[in-house]
Order: C-alpha cells, then sequence, then structure tokens
C-alpha cells in the first residue's frame, strides 16, 4: 500500500509521482528491493545478449490497454473519442510517428527510434466477453487518484474504495484515469515496484487524449506516453535524482543531466558536460517539446517485454470476437461537455456506416447548423458562436433518429 503523508510531500510542483512511489516502496520493503535489483540484472542481461545476437527482424508488438475512468465531477468522466485520441497519440509517440519529429535538433535526429511497441483498447476482458476497453466509475471522493482510506491506500484502485479494481496486470496494461488534483499530473509503477492491485499507470483527466483537451501545454497526450515508459521500466533521463551528474538513467545513449526541464527550452541547453536531451519523453518539458525514445530506452522496454511485462505478449485482450450489431440509439451517441462552452463533442459508435446527418435547432426550432458525416468522421463542433441557452442535436440514420439536448453556458 501507499503511504499518504510521505507521497503527499512528494507530490507537490512534480509533473510525475513515480519517483515518489518507487522510493517509498524501497525504503520500506526489502522484497521490493531484491525485486528491482534482478530486474535490472535481468534488464542488462538481456540488451547485452540481445545486441550481440545477428539482426532478426521483429513484429511490432501490440499491448491491450484497459482504461478505468473514475469520476466525481462530470467533467472527469471523459468520452470515448477522447480515449480513443489518447491511444492513437501513444501510438505516434512510440512509433516514431509524431508530428513534431522534424522539430528535432539536428544532435538528436538521428536518435529517435521507433519502438514497435502498439497500443489497442481490449476487445475482449478477464471472462472472454466483448468489451471496449474502458470502465466507468464515478465516485464519491474528490482528487480520486490522490486520495487515501483510513487504511494508507489509494482509493482509486479499489472497488470497495470508491476506485475501480484492476483487470490482470500480466494480461492488459491498467490505465486509470482520475483527479489527482492537478500535482502530479500522473504517475506509473516501474516492473516489481507495485503490488498486482496497483500495478499500472494513473493520468488526470485533465492531460489525458487529446481530442477537446485544452489543457495546454499538456494537451498532446505526452503525460500518458511518459507514465507508460515508466510502465515500462524508464527512468526520468536525469536518473533518481535531480541536480546530480552522478545519476544515470541506466541508458547509455542519453546524456547525462542534472535535472528535469519545463517548458520548451532552446537548444542547445547543457548541464553535465553535454548537451541535455530535454526533447525525450521521460523529461519534462512541454508536450509540443517533447519527441523521442532512444534505442537504449527501447532495449529497456523490450527487456521489460520479455521479462517482468512478459505476460502482455500472450495476452488475447485485443483478439478478435462478433459482438452484437451497434445501431444508432440514445447509448450510441455520447456528447460531452453538457453543459457546453467552447468544443462540443460529439462520439457517435454504431456498426452502420451510412452517412449521418446531424443538425442542430434552437429552442424555438430554427436549424443553425447542417452536416452529413460517416459516424468515424463525427468529431467536434465549435459553439462559441451560440449565444448562452437550450439547444437540440439531431442524428439522423435511415428511419433511426436520436434528439439529445444540450446546454451553451
Amino acid at each position: 500500500m501507499l503511504c499518504c503523508f510521505q507521497l503527499e510531500a512528494q507530490f507537490l510542483d512534480e509533473h510525475c509521482g513515480q519517483q515518489a512511489i518507487s522510493t517509498f516502496y524501497e525504503l520500506n520493503n526489502a522484497v521490493v528491493i531484491n525485486q528491482r535489483n534482478e530486474i535490472e540484472n535481468f534488464t542488462q542481461d538481456w540488451i547485452k545478449n540481445y545486441q550481440e545476437q545477428p539482426f532478426q527482424n521483429r513484429e511490432v508488438v501490440t499491448i491491450p490497454v484497459v482504461v478505468h475512468v473514475v469520476w466525481h465531477h462530470a467533467e472527469e468522466n471523459i468520452p470515448d473519442l477522447q480515449i480513443e485520441s489518447q491511444i492513437d497519440a501513444t501510438n505516434a509517440d512510440f512509433r516514431k510517428l509524431n508530428a513534431n519529429l522534424n522539430a528535432l535538433p539536428t544532435e538528436f535526429f538521428d536518435k529517435a527510434v521507433d519502438v514497435e511497441i502498439e497500443f489497442c483498447l481490449a476487445t475482449v476482458d478477464p471472462f472472454g466477453n466483448a468489451t471496449n476497453g474502458i470502465t466507468r466509475t464515478e465516485t464519491f471522493y474528490e482528487n480520486i487518484a490522490t486520495t487515501f482510506a483510513p487504511g494508507n491506500e489509494l482509493r482509486i484502485f479499489q472497488d470497495d474504495l470508491g476506485g475501480k479494481d484492476g483487470w490482470p496486470p500480466n494480461k492488459y496494461l491498467n490505465i486509470w484515469v482520475g483527479s489527482t488534483g492537478g500535482f502530479p499530473l500522473g504517475f506509473a509503477c516501474m516492473p516489481g515496484t507495485c503490488p498486482a492491485l496497483e500495478d499500472g499507470v494513473i493520468v488526470d483527466p485533465l492531460v489525458f487524449g487529446t481530442t477537446c483537451n485544452t489543457k495546454a501545454p499538456f494537451n498532446l497526450g505526452r503525460t500518458t506516453t511518459h507514465e507508460i515508459g515508466h510502465f515500462f521500466n524508464l527512468n526520468h533521463i536525469w536518473g533518481s535524482d535531480s541536480d546530480e551528474c552522478e545519476e544515470d538513467d541506466l541508458v547509455e545513449d542519453t546524456p547525462l543531466q542534472d535535472g528535469p526541464h519545463f517548458g520548451c527550452p532552446n537548444y542547445p541547453i547543457s548541464s553535465c558536460g553535454s548537451n541535455d536531451m530535454f526533447v525525450n519523453y521521460m523529461d519534462y518539458s512541454d508536450d509540443e517539446c517533447l519527441a523521442m525514445f532512444t534505442e537504449g530506452q527501447k532495449l529497456r522496454m523490450l527487456a521489460a517485454l520479455n521479462g517482468p511485462r512478459s505476460g502482455l505478449l500472450t495476452s488475447n485482450g485485443c483478439g478478435l470476437i462478433n459482438p452484437s450489431p451497434r445501431s444508432l440509439n440514445n447509448n450510441s451517441i455520447l456528447i460531452f461537455p453538457n453543459p457546453v462552452r467552447e468544443c462540443l463533442h460529439i462520439d457517435v459508435d454504431i456498426d452502420n456506416q451510412t452517412p449521418i446527418l446531424i443538425t442542430l435547432h434552437n429552442a424555438m426550432g430554427q436549424r443553425l447548423f447542417t452536416s452529413t458525416n460517416t459516424p468515424d468522421d463525427v468529431r467536434s463542433v465549435d459553439v462559441t458562436s451560440l449565444v448562452p441557452g437550450v439547444y437540440f442535436v439531431n442524428f439522423e440514420v435511415g428511419n433511426q433518429s436520436v434528439t439529445k439536448r444540450i446546454v451553451v453556458e
């Protein structure tokens, strides 16, 4: 379990709370220390053996993800499409398909690699049933991700504490999306650190996903990329401590640096006798300035996948099933947020790809907006030009029709 007074003290003014979690477990549990040492020994041996083997083509690994949305305020109950946008953004980051790749300094451009790991929202749950890879839990507790029960257990991890039980961590990457209160933005468990009940990633909903995410400068989904890096055994690029050039992240091709960077530094910026790689996903720079993993970091993640995270390689979480057809109905359309001020998000979840007619009417029945899209192309609508009041959004496919009421503030 996590200790509230130690974690709260270390969470302040931090982007990521991983170090606080690791420090607590390693200081208070000799078993964890031994596990971490064994995992590190395995990691170094695996990397050495891998580098000595002849080059072999390797298939891209797909990791099944389950996202547990645990919400207290309605705006924390983020829509499916926002969750899907995070999966897309993380896949781009891990596959070296991120849009800002060309902005890398020349010194680091050739060091950026395709990690060859992808992520999918699970389609099969632990019981073999169809799923969309998303669970939703309304909780009584504010800031559920950093709220502790009397036994010093984080509530977000357990049903009976107001949170959500995780799925088996040897078969799924569990991501809990719940309010941290703003600090940290997220945290994760390194392999061998946390008990199975808590093994996964936590991210604040304000920085999760890219669709309708206005939490700049953390609106490109890179908090989640950073935390998944920890899940696969990556340290912060400066190591475990700040202001210490002797500390290392145990990766050969990332330069030593004396601490994290914030904002978007101007290249070059130096410490420890070399230029700092502030564009690395494992630093604290703003999302728009993070753009790369290195070959050494890739090898550490592959070692984790072939060691302490190896169960994910044989998971059927993204297996094919034959779900029941999804037709247009009230439950197949999600509108968020409501009330809305700027960006109205629309998520249509149906199998039929027939063009869908979307119309917006005011309370007087006047038509203000019309659009025809396939369901997959329905995304969001800018409502900043509308005067505050009640409006109605109507969706039509063939002879099926659904109307949603919205309030513009």
